[in-house]
This record gives C-alpha cells, structure tokens and sequence, in this order.
C-alpha cells in the first residue's frame, strides 16, 4: 500500500546495535531521520540536524548527498533526503551512550544504548614502511675484488647468476669474492628523507655501494646484523655488495634485506 506521509514532526535515531562494549573502541552507526506524526520517514526534509552525546564521542558524519562538502567531523550535519548518519565509539567502562539530536521546527530526540565494561585490547606497536629486498642479480665467484661499476654484457649488471635474501652461496673454488646487484626505487618517505638499509644477516665482509658510491662496509666475516645509512635521492638506485667470504664457507644474505624509514631521535 502506499501512502502519503504526513509534515515532519521529529527526529528519530536508530541504533545498528542496543548495546556497546565499553573499551574505548567499539564504534558503530546510528541511522538519523525525518519522521511524521505516526512515525512515517518523510523524505522531503533538508535541515540541519545537531547532535550530542555523553558516554562515547562522535568520529563522523554522513548523509549521502555528493554534493554535500561539509565536513565529517564535528556536531552537526544537514539531513539528505530526511536522511543522515552519525558513527559513535563507545568510552571505556560501564554506563551508558546518551546521543541526542535537534533540528529547527522538529521534536528532538535522545537514544541511549547500554555499554558493558570490558578490558582493552592490547595495542600493537606502531611499525614503519619497509622495503625487501628479496631478489639480485649476482656475479660469479672470482679470485679478485669485482668492480662494483662493472656491467656484465650491455645492459644488466651481474646478470651471470641470481642470489636471493635469505639464502648463503659458495664456497667456491674460484675464490671468496661474490657481487650482488639490484635496481630498486624506496618508498616517498625514503627518497625525501633518507632511511636505513638494513641487513639481518650478513655473512662474510662486505661493501655497500648506493650509485656508484660507497655508503658502507662490514670488516668482520662473521654472521651479523649490518645497518647503513642511505640517503636520500629521489628515482631508481642501484645498489651493489660486494662480499668476500672466509676460505672455505659460504657468504651472502643470511637473513632479509630491507629498507626502513630513519627513526626519529
């Protein structure tokens, strides 16, 4: 049946859920709109609605209307249509959520939702963008120090073998020096600011080359952690290692490769 709805005469709030868990991060929309005399939505309502709330706080505002660039944060917002959206977080305890709404010429409304206490979760630690570098282009073993601006046929660098982070090559019986090569562009924060190359693992002594410069170097063969500053530039890098391996053991990326953004001091 259709019927023809009466002038609107107030607000009405409806809930997704009656009830919130009280940790400071339940959240949830609360539909707001225009109704008449017999609680009928009236659709043909545009009018600035206010909101309040006790026990939780409002993080944002909606009403679908595209053309509607106020913001979404704050107390108030213009029904759409008779229509609008208010997203509430509960606070942390017991209580209870009181959200009320007003707008001009129309009976406001109160809504109250129960929140039971709960313990918060517990936070995970905030972590950085990173970057792996998971896999090179690698140059076979030799008997002397490779050039770190050689270039293997015409184009590709190194491009005899692949290497990998995570994975030891040799020994080798043609000698302790190995080259790891690879074309890489960091993250925006990185090629603004600079960051640090981190190796986990580095087994064997080792040069670091950023574009043709050496950036790093680590003088003791055995296994351990390696961080280089790398600084900042803006498009592709290419990074070389060279890695000299103690006589008779393998050498190379142990562990991961990665790219961090710099830590604040």
């Amino acid at each position: 049946m259709i019927e023809t709805v009466g002038a609107a005469l107030a607000l009405r709030l409806t809930p997704d859920r009656r009830v919130m868990v009280g940790d400071g991060e339940d959240a949830q929309p609360i539909t707001v709109d225009a109704v008449d005399s017999r609680g009928r939505h009236v659709p043909l309502v545009n009018l600035p609605a206010g909101f309040t709330i006790e026990g939780g706080e409002i993080i944002g505002l909606g009403n679908g209307n595209p053309n509607d660039h106020d913001p979404e944060k704050g107390s108030a917002r213009r029904l759409f249509n008779g229509l609008a959206q208010v997203i509430v977080r509960a606070a942390a305890g017991r209580g209870k959520l009181v959200l009320r709404a007003t707008a001009p010429g129309l009976e406001p409304t109160t809504l109250t939702i129960d929140r039971i206490a709960a313990t918060p979760r517990a936070q995970v630690a905030d972590t950085r963008p990173e970057m792996l570098l998971n896999f090179w282009a690698r140059a076979p073993f030799t008997a002397t120090r490779p050039d770190p601006n050689a270039k293997v046929g015409t184009d590709d660098r190194y491009a005899t073998a692949r290497g990998r982070s995570g994975r030891l090559e040799g020994p080798s019986d043609a000698g302790p020096w190995n080259g790891y090569q690879m074309n890489f562009t960091p993250p925006a924060s990185v090629r603004r600011r600079g960051g640090v190359l981190t190796f986990t693992e580095l087994v064997g002594s080792a040069e670091i080359w950023l574009d043709g410069k050496k950036i790093g170097e680590k003088r003791d063969p055995a296994p351990a952690p390696l961080d280089v500053t790398l600084p900042a530039g803006q498009g592709e890098r290419s990074l070389v290692v060279l890695v000299e391996a103690e006589p008779g053991k393998a050498s190379g990326f142990g562990k991961m490769v990665v790219v961090r953004e710099k830590v604040d001091q």
